[in-house]
């Protein structure tokens, strides 16, 4: 299971959380991007009071559910950013098909921005 929420409008950017978050981790983020882009936020199972179901229990399990969210939402080619597990999840995603133009990997020490962060763009 996945719940998500979206603000703003615009070309389509989808926010992943890390272990231990939830949709609002991207609050720090989230009012300057959605004034420029749709910004859709997950809560993925196991996290921000998503119950765990069967997907929840590995990281492949994470990214088919990942993987159906953006074909159900016709997402398919949404740039994605991940923060930490949401980083992994946006690697599998990437090597599995296309994603959109830019893939951004975060890592923090928490919530999806802070000083020592590195990225990457692909």
């Amino acid at each position: 299971m996945l719940t998500f929420k979206t603000w703003g409008s615009g070309e389509p950017l989808l926010l992943i959380h890390g272990l231990g978050g939830s949709a609002r981790s991207g609050d720090l983020v989230r009012e300057e991007l959605q004034r420029r882009l749709r910004l859709i936020v997950v809560n993925l199972s196991g996290h921000g009071g998503v119950p765990v179901g069967p997907e929840g229990k590995t990281i492949s399990g994470l990214v088919r559910r990942v993987e159906a969210f953006l074909r159900d939402e016709g997402l398919n080619e949404c740039d994605v950013v991940g923060c930490s597990l949401g980083g992994r999840i946006v690697l599998k995603l990437a090597r599995r098909g296309p994603v959109g133009r830019r893939l951004r990997l975060i890592r923090a020490a928490s919530g999806m921005a802070g000083r020592g962060n590195t990225s990457m763009q692909a």
